[in-house]
């Protein structure tokens, strides 16, 4: 009988767990600023959205909701590093947007792995431009870092939620270097000949 009381005590808690579970906005709007969210939203669900949000760190308080607009004000902290690309809590959900639309993915450590083996360097050897491209199969975030030979550090970049990026090499003496992207618990290394 105990049993029973403890499945339908489960039960009832993940049924209340799922009402209130907080959706994320699809996509932001177009007056987004770094001290303004604009969500677009479904006609109707103004009610759904709590009254503030975390953004970076910093509050941002709801300023407005009619219709398919639903607006947030930067209340205290820092204003938005990037309008387009950051996480928020959004009551119990944490929303993550890249270029103002809804990443309905987050990456498990296999992901990264296979992001990371996926990695394509273009081009190499580099022999007349100043410019490495890298790509990979998914949106990733990661450290890169290049080494010479000795193991010291001569170049360092971020890669933020994006398939690709270009580095700039201009200050690279001719020779062989070690490319490290480092994502989550994986990494991997790639040899970069630079021979202008």
């Amino acid at each position: 009988m105990n049993k029973n009381y403890a499945l339908l005590w489960l039960a009832s808690l993940f049924t209340f767990s799922f009402i209130n579970a907080q959706s994320c906005p699809e996509t932001l709007g177009n007056q987004s600023t770094n001290d303004l969210i604009h969500f677009k939203i479904d006609p109707g669900s103004c009610s759904e959205y709590p009254s503030f949000i975390t953004v970076e760190g910093s509050t941002f308080d709801k300023m407005s909701c009619n219709g398919t607009n639903l607006k947030y004000e930067l209340s205290s902290g820092s204003p938005l590093t990037y309008a387009e690309t950051f996480s928020a809590s959004i009551g119990t959900s944490t929303c993550d947007y890249l270029d103002g639309v809804l990443r309905q993915e987050t990456l498990s450590v296999e992901q990264y792995s296979d992001a990371l083996y996926s990695l394509k360097v273009f081009p190499n050897p580099l022999t007349e431009a100043d410019v490495i491209n890298l790509q990979f199969n998914k949106n990733i975030t990661a450290s890169i870092n290049m080494y010479d030979l000795t193991g010291k550090v001569v170049l360092s970049d971020e890669l933020v939620n994006r398939t690709a990026k270009q580095i700039n090499v201009s200050s690279l003496n001719n020779g062989i270097y070690m490319l490290q992207i480092v994502a989550e618990n994986s990494s991997t290394t790639r040899k970069i000949v630079v021979m202008k």
